[in-house]
């Protein structure tokens, strides 16, 4: 029984950035679910490094600025 508070505590603590994946990593908006958009980035290693957008700011970055 001595794992409980443990395990209790990684649950709770995995909520909160699972509620931050859902801001725009640009403007820093929310992002409703189905419309979230992702861009990796290879950092130094093996790490990825994900880019969170909302739909706006992501077919603003893909279309080339005239």
């Amino acid at each position: 029984m001595s794992d409980l508070p443990t395990r209790r505590t990684v649950q709770f603590d995995h909520q909160p950035i699972a509620r931050k994946a859902r801001m725009c990593g640009s403007c820093n908006s929310l992002i409703r679910p189905g419309e979230r958009y992702h861009r990796r980035q290879v950092l130094t290693g093996t790490t990825w490094r994900m880019w969170r957008r909302c739909r706006t700011c992501h077919q603003r970055h893909t279309t080339p600025e005239a």
